[in-house]
């Protein structure tokens, strides 16, 4: 039932779940000819359902930075972090997390993922811990109500160190504390939490960023990015502008923000692709489909 609690509807997980497994045995039971006008609506209701779980589970939204003269091809995944663990200056792992997460850093040692929190803070601790490295000796995280805007959350994690003769806690927090060291065997290991990063099939080459500004003032009226997209042996020129996003392979590229250089200004970009944005259309042309088609049998 949680898979269904995410849905941006005012009411529980639980009811959503059983709406759509009541509509489905509906539409198995009670399917004829005669009906075929109610099974097209029942069924644009479960097509919508199914939209959104889609898009819920598989679509992406981050962002992209770009200086001007500068190549992209990756973009920031929002709300989504991995776990690097480098051995001196080699990483020798990139993991998205999960919890119970567990990687083996040498015969004996291991590293755990005991908890994950997606809005944490920091709390003092009144003893510090003596089983415990950096901040997570003197500290240890609450969990907070996750706010509307992703970016005012602070992602947390809190982890174990496994040796076979005790465990070792460790503790990192976004913007604070995201980064940790410890020594094993001589060997010093470093595991640090960054965000997800996911590759784009293509490059985006930001030629120049424009702004204008409101008379006198210096807050910006309006910016826009003239971008070039190189996919393989493939170019065009692109100018993305705060109400005309670019549209290329399934991805849209919205103008967003920008960060102005002492030399030069990058362009922000938020980057989505919605697996499931066709289901609303083809659902609602359904459902259309089917009260024409019932009100035509009632009539006739």
């Amino acid at each position: 039932f949680l898979l269904f609690y995410y849905f941006p509807l005012p009411v529980s997980g639980s009811l959503f779940f059983f709406i759509v497994l009541g509509l489905t045995v509906r539409l198995v039971n009670n399917w004829s000819v005669k009906k075929f006008g109610i099974f097209l609506i029942h069924g644009s209701v479960v097509l919508l359902f199914l939209g959104g779980f889609i898009t819920m589970c598989f679509s992406l939204e981050g962002f992209v930075v770009i200086n001007e003269g500068n190549n992209c091809s990756a973009c920031v995944r929002k709300g989504s972090y991995d776990m690097i663990i480098s051995k001196g200056d080699i990483k020798i792992l990139r993991s998205s997390l999960s919890e119970s997460l567990s990687y083996k850093l040498s015969n004996n040692v291991s590293v755990v993922v005991k908890k994950i929190h997606k809005n944490g803070s920091f709390k003092g601790r009144v003893i510090p811990l003596d089983k415990a490295v950096g901040a997570a000796k003197f500290f240890s995280i609450e969990t907070l109500p996750l706010f509307v805007e992703d970016e005012n959350n602070k992602f947390a994690v809190e982890f174990l160190l496994c040796f076979p003769d005790g465990d070792l806690r460790l503790s990192l927090l976004e913007n604070e504390s995201s980064c940790v060291s410890v020594s094993i065997s001589g060997i010093v290991y470093k595991i640090e939490l960054v965000k997800t990063i996911n590759v784009l099939p293509f490059s985006i080459y930001l030629e120049s960023f424009k702004k204008d500004v409101y008379s006198n003032s210096m807050i910006p009226k309006a910016y826009e990015s003239v971008i070039s997209i190189k996919d393989n042996d493939f170019s065009w020129k692109y100018t993305i502008k705060m109400n005309e996003p670019l549209r290329y392979k399934g991805f849209v590229f919205y103008q967003t923000s920008f960060i102005e250089n002492p030399d030069s200004l990058a362009s922000i970009l938020l980057v989505t692709k919605d697996y499931g944005e066709f289901f609303p259309y083809i659902s609602c042309f359904l459902m259309l489909l089917g009260f024409i088609i019932h009100l035509f049998r009632v009539l006739l």
